[in-house]
């Protein structure tokens, strides 16, 4: 457990207020400084972010081997520069102190080649949920320059605990991926789209009444089972895609009327302190008329940026680019519309990166090939195509890494997932087949909060896990059949 010394300073951030700062439970934030050789230690972390978990850590890479290094921790991210280096915890707020000393590995003195492991275990203690704590890693280096060398910043939000949710077949279906628990939350209407909040206590669903209405549903997922709180109204067409902001505040949901050649993104307060809270407070504007079908959509961590993907059985299929920065004055507007020549017309997917400057998008093809493509969003440009064949069949879903290292992409079709390279270079949009799975059909995927296991809900045999270091699957649990989205916390 956490030494008993530091213990006060982690009880002591649940009574600070927080704001969140990017779309995971863990994110990075903030600039690192270089040291030797042009290396900047990199911050990550193992495990799961919730109480009881003694085998969480954080985790240093490309520091200066056989340097000292220490962790710093606190409640509120900063951007201060001290002896040379960007501190990006505040140590001016209740709560600041040092969670870890030690030594790295690695050949002394050779820049990159430092690591270490520092234990965070977290005590089982149910008030810890909801604590944001920012953390990095600084090392004594004598290349970086003035002797410091420091990692981007992390922020790592305690939730409730471990849970993967597939929607689909009249259904919610959760499963405690550490425990190994499955419960059938049970719902009357038709999900098939959802998302949890950042602080993963609310789970968002969005799909059909008992009739044929557009609705939103929100849960609070703090219980077990599920527990509804409120259903939104979402007017008349079909609800496909949901989004939620960052900031927690936010819900955004795609709803094609085809019949009328009406688009729609509806705008809910998700904010449980919100005199608001569960109801429709606008629309994205600016969104043209016709029959268009936003088959996905993604904000970026920054909270900048939106991107919508538009399906298109033949011609040319675009995405389009929404500003949904708070205090913007164009918030929730339309900015940009960017054809996508070459890269297959059924668009089924989009995924933005941590700024909102790239997107990533995948596409099928009723001849079986499939597409994936890198779109530089200042320009409009195209400026990455994969073409694959069978062994990654129609893609439906992307979910990129937190750091931004790597994209997983579901391939119903090829019973497996697809992983994709985002290492600068020659292994750039490098494709790795995932163990492909017996009968299951992933439809939907996202990483866990370490970003270390993919989980997909699939067409008819439950849910299903890869690893994806080794691209194996290393479990699969099959409530209530399957599922058309997954949402994990």
């Amino acid at each position: 457990m956490i030494p008993k010394h530091l213990l006060p300073s982690l009880l002591c951030l649940s009574s600070v207020a927080f704001a969140h700062s990017g779309g995971t439970v863990i994110a990075p934030y903030g600039n690192s400084t270089p040291g030797r050789g042009g290396y900047s230690p990199d911050i990550w972390a193992t495990g799961h972010p919730s109480p009881g978990q003694t085998a969480f850590a954080l985790t240093l890479d490309q520091g200066v081997g056989g340097a000292p290094a220490l962790l710093v921790a606190g409640s509120g991210p900063a951007a201060l520069p001290v002896f040379g280096m960007t501190l990006n915890v505040d140590l001016f707020k209740p709560g600041f102190f040092v969670a870890w000393t030690g030594v790295l590995s690695g050949s002394s003195g050779v820049g990159g080649a430092g690591s270490a492991t520092a234990p965070l275990p977290i005590p089982g203690i149910a008030t810890l949920v909801g604590i944001q704590l920012h953390t990095q890693f600084v090392v004594l280096d004598s290349g970086a320059p003035q002797g410091l060398a420091a990692s981007r910043g992390l922020r790592v939000g305690i939730n409730k605990g471990a849970l993967a949710v597939a929607c689909g077949h009249r259904h919610l279906s959760s499963y405690d991926y550490l425990t190994k628990k499955s419960v059938n939350d049970g719902t009357g209407s038709s999900p098939d789209d959802c998302q949890f909040n950042v602080a993963g206590t609310l789970l968002l669903t969005t799909g059909r009444d008992g009739g044929s209405s557009p609705v939103l549903e929100i849960y609070d997922a703090t219980v077990s089972p599920l527990k509804k709180l409120k259903t939104v109204s979402l007017g008349s067409g079909a609800a496909n895609h949901l989004m939620v902001h960052p900031d927690d505040k936010r819900a955004y949901v795609t709803v094609n009327d085809t019949t009328a050649a009406l688009n729609y993104v509806h705008i809910v307060d998700i904010d449980p302190t919100s005199k608001t809270f569960g109801t429709k407070i606008g629309q994205v504007k600016g969104l043209a008329t016709g029959k268009r079908i936003f088959e996905g959509g993604s904000i970026s961590g920054s909270g900048r940026v939106l991107a919508l993907a538009e399906f298109a059985f033949s011609g040319t299929p675009n995405i389009h680019i929404v500003d949904v920065q708070p205090g913007s004055p164009n918030r929730d507007t339309v900015t940009k519309v960017i054809p996508l020549p070459g890269v297959g017309s059924m668009l089924t997917d989009v995924d933005l990166d941590e700024a909102g400057i790239n997107a990533y998008v995948c596409a099928a093809s009723l001849s079986q090939s499939s597409t994936y493509a890198q779109v530089f969003i200042p320009t409009g440009k195209v400026t990455k195509v994969v073409p694959m064949g069978s062994t990654a069949l129609f893609p439906t879903d992307i979910d990129i890494d937190p750091r931004g290292r790597f994209l997983v992409v579901s391939c119903p079709n090829s019973r497996n997932l697809l992983y994709l390279s985002l290492t600068p270079g020659t292994t750039f949009m490098q494709p790795r087949v995932f163990t492909a799975a017996s009968k299951a059909q992933p439809f939907s995927v996202a990483l866990t909060p370490d970003a270390r296991t993919a989980i997909a809900a699939t067409m008819s045999d439950g849910i299903w896990a890869w690893d994806v270091a080794t691209g194996n699957i290393v479990w699969s649990v099959s409530p209530n059949g399957g599922g058309d989205a997954i949402a994990v916390r």
